[in-house]
């Protein structure tokens, strides 16, 4: 619902800060609807504090256009991680422990965060997936995206009818059916990821939205060790509670969750360390890894009632470079080679080696007719050895420079 900038921010000092610019699509600023999910978000990021949450910084209008802006975060999605650098499958295991065990963290923060004058607020993501995570180049998990989370202690805490909000693969079997949910919503998307992660392979996908909903609704999940047998039972167990379709069957709170995970996570070894690997190896897999890109980056100025905004991107590849330059080379070889035997073939069959005299004769001088036109030779005569170039060149490369009109000064006959 929104686009997505990356921008830099001035400080008091004149120190800048790199941040991420969220702009509300022109087209949904005009909906009410829109617009709340997405002060909601402002909202709600700006008053979570955590570690693995990316903090929201400023938020406002600005020519009619609802931004925030939000920490810049150098890392990958844990999507594309798993896509273009996803760990062996004897080393699943322990980075699925580690990612989703720091997601829970950030859920049980949000889920227990208590407003100082509103009180507890019973704060719902809705949208937990691999997309709204991100990996930083440090190797922490961080959260984000609360675009469509419910404060469930507010006023109006209602899901229209016949609307859904979340991704259709990672909802729980009672938000899929419309059904009131609660923060363990949050907890059996944590587990799809869990599944997810320690497989390689979607847990439920189908040709369509529908097909999706009707296989979440069912929630039929088979044991992640039947898929990788590198995966331990409490794994197994720790993911399959998480998975329940009875949400009282579920963990009882994301706290719990995460006091599950981490004995996993610290006999497996897995460290923030190894998921910096993890995501370095990432962006060198990235298309275009090896660009260089020079660009100005979008000034924006927050609170003035005002955006000022100059974006320029010039990229320029390293990799298509050298493949240019060997293309211009290769044309001017072609050329010069061809200059070359065009200047051969012209110089043999058009200049001779000269016949040695001894005194050179001078032919008698060429009439030229009333008109004042040049005396051509007849159609029917054919080049002599000694004809010289009009002009009087006598040096073999000047001929070859100069192919001239020439004139067989012994076959050229005075008019009558």
């Amino acid at each position: 619902m929104a686009e997505v900038f990356r921008a830099h921010r001035q400080g008091a000092r004149h120190d800048t800060q790199d941040v991420v610019v969220k702009r509300l699509f022109p087209h949904l600023a005009r909906d009410p609807k829109f617009v709340q999910m997405f002060l909601t978000e402002a909202r709600l990021c700006s008053l979570l504090v955590h570690p693995n949450i990316v903090p929201v910084f400023d938020s406002g209008s600005s020519t009619g256009s609802h931004f925030l802006a939000m920490e810049f975060i150098d890392g990958c999605e844990l999507g594309e991680v798993m896509r273009l650098a996803p760990p062996s499958a004897e080393s699943l295991p322990g980075f699925a422990a580690f990612v989703v065990r720091e997601i829970a963290s950030a859920l049980a923060y949000a889920h227990d965060f208590v407003h100082p004058e509103e009180g507890a607020l019973r704060i719902v993501h809705r949208d937990v997936s691999p997309t709204n995570v991100m990996l930083d180049v440090e190797g922490r998990v961080r959260l984000l995206d609360f675009g469509i989370a419910k404060a469930l202690a507010s006023n109006d805490n209602r899901t229209l009818s016949g609307t859904v909000k979340g991704k259709v693969s990672y909802m729980s079997p009672q938000q899929a059916r419309g059904l009131p949910i609660d923060h363990r919503a949050d907890i059996f998307a944590a587990g799809v990821v869990l599944h997810e992660l320690l497989t390689g392979r979607r847990l439920f996908k189908a040709d369509n939205d529908i097909a999706t909903l009707a296989l979440v609704a069912q929630a039929e999940v088979v044991p992640p060790s039947q898929i990788n047998p590198h995966v331990p039972a409490v794994l197994d167990e720790i993911c399959l509670r998480a998975l329940a379709h009875a949400a009282d069957d579920r963990w009882d709170n994301a706290r719990d969750l995460v006091a599950a995970l981490t004995p996993v996570v610290d006999n497996l070894g897995w460290r923030a360390s190894r998921v910096a690997a993890q995501v370095a190896l990432a962006q060198t897999m990235r298309p275009g890894a090896s660009a260089a890109v020079d660009e100005t980056r979008t000034a924006l100025r927050f609170g003035d009632g005002r955006q000022q905004a100059a974006s320029h991107e010039r990229v320029v590849s390293r990799t298509r470079l050298p493949v240019l330059l060997f293309l211009v080379g290769l044309a001017l070889a072609t050329a010069a080679l061809s200059y070359a035997r065009w200047g051969q073939g012209t110089q043999s069959a058009s200049c001779p080696a000269p016949v040695a005299s001894p005194t050179p004769t001078m032919p008698a001088p060429v009439a030229i007719p009333p008109s004042g036109l040049p005396v051509s030779a007849p159609e029917t005569a054919r080049p002599q050895r000694n004809r010289i170039p009009h002009g009087g060149h006598s040096k073999p490369h000047e001929r070859a420079k100069k192919p001239a009109r020439w004139l067989d000064l012994e076959s050229a006959q005075p008019p009558e």
